[in-house]
């Protein structure tokens, strides 16, 4: 258990780095099984459990301090693995996809998991995606064996035109996209409403590091060609989406983000909902770099955003609807990237935040007074840190949140972010 005081803020000001985009370091983290990658400024928190897993693998892998070290491919020998995911079903949609392309022929990996609500979770999307791809998959309706994932017994059974008809979380979108070069020659077709904000980025970090891609204008087809013997050694980028979140807190005052990257995906969809959601924003870049400016433009605005192309930026959503105390509207939400939106209400109720979740659209009417200790059911711990950023601005006195986690494991460089603008935030457990 670890204990979150919040205390509130008058007013805020100062510079704080930007955080780590950790969909960025899964997929460059990934590209271990084509060869050699050194990726610096990446805790071990911000993989996911991707480095337990290549390692169970066959792919080397070392960590120095904040530095992660791997080398593949991970060779013939089947394997027999057992990973945990705790209760971190975002790790399970894009590692269990990913572990198809990486491991060796005739391996069968067990994902296991730590949360009873786990057991009940609808895993049909990720199914699908590790189907289509020729692996097997199947859900052993208990944690110890939460979803059992079988790899083709030759590197030529894979398809190379993989079709997907359903929906998927935008997690294993990820993990088909980052799987893609490692299979090689595969062309991708989704026929359905797919997170367009995740192959932006995905496709934009592939092609900077040298993996040839082609996506075409609607996103619905992608062409990946094979790619062997990479290296790589390269910085984690930092995210505009985990980075926005610290920036709500230009509420209080003129705050800088700094080490953006130019273009990295979904740059504008972040800058644009800061500044709808009340706060003038500015961005200057040089080189490759680029620093975000934000203060409070003096008036709260309603905001009322769609997320079926962009499901990503739900949390940053909700840390606006806390932050900024406005009316917030969400629509397009996916339970499949989502499971436990049925606690959502409920949840930030404790918050102080008066919501209504009706189908795939959540309705924020007002705010209340928090409760003075929040527990956040783990799994939830995402949400909980995005909402805790509103209690610096609303809350009259300490608030205690328990999260299961320490928030550096859920959003690497939050809790810093916010000691580098004055907030006061005490961290133990």
């Amino acid at each position: 258990m670890v204990l979150l005081v919040v205390k509130p803020s008058k007013k805020v000001s100062g510079v704080f780095n930007g955080l780590p985009s950790r969909l960025a370091a899964k997929i460059l983290a990934s590209m271990a099984s084509l060869g050699r990658v050194v990726l610096h400024d990446v805790g071990r928190a911000g993989l996911g459990y991707l480095d337990v897993l290549l390692a169970k693998l066959g792919v080397s892998v070392e960590w120095i301090g904040d530095t992660f070290v791997a080398e593949g491919p991970s060779g013939n020998k089947p394997v027999q693995a057992t990973i945990n995911i705790g209760c971190d079903y975002v790790a399970l949609g894009f590692n269990a996809v990913l572990a198809v392309a990486v491991a060796p022929p005739f391996s069968r990996i067990v994902f296991r998991g730590n949360c009873d609500w786990l057991k009940n979770v609808d895993l049909r999307g990720i199914i699908e995606a590790i189907t289509v791809m020729g692996g097997r998959a199947w859900r052993g309706n208990m944690l110890s064996r939460l979803l059992v994932v079988e790899v083709p017994g030759s590197r030529t059974a894979y398809p190379r035109l993989w079709r997907f008809t359903s929906r998927l979380p935008w997690s294993s979108v990820a993990g088909i996209i980052t799987a893609a070069p490692i299979v090689g020659d595969v062309t991708i077709i989704f026929q359905r409403s797919v997170d367009v904000g995740v192959i932006e980025l995905a496709s934009s970090i592939l092609s900077e590091n040298g993996i040839s891609i082609s996506v075409s204008g609607d996103f619905s087809r992608i062409r990946v060609s094979k790619t062997s013997n990479l290296d790589l050694e390269v910085v984690c980028p930092k995210g505009y989406f985990e980075t926005g979140l610290p920036t709500l807190l230009a509420r209080l005052g003129e705050i800088k983000a700094q080490g953006l990257p130019r273009a990295l995906g979904g740059e504008e969809e972040v800058l644009n909902i800061l500044s709808t959601a009340g706060l003038a924003v500015s961005r200057e870049c040089s080189n490759k770099e680029c620093a975000v400016k934000a203060w409070w433009s003096g008036e709260s605005r309603g905001l009322v955003w769609n997320i079926s192309k962009r499901e990503y930026v739900l949390p940053l959503l909700l840390a606006i609807a806390s932050v900024m105390g406005s009316s917030v509207t969400v629509s397009g939400i996916s339970k499949r990237s989502w499971p436990l939106l049925d606690k959502l209400e409920d949840l930030m109720q404790k918050f102080g935040i008066k919501a209504v979740m009706e189908e795939n659209r959540l309705f924020v009417i007002g705010v209340d007074k928090p409760e003075e200790r929040i527990y956040c059911p783990a799994g939830m711990e995402e949400f909980c840190l995005a909402l805790s950023l509103g209690l610096f601005v609303r809350s009259e006195k300490d608030v205690v949140i328990e999260l299961a986690e320490n928030p550096s494991r859920i959003l690497p460089g939050f809790t810093e972010s916010l000691w580098s603008i004055g907030v006061e935030l005490e961290v133990s457990g």
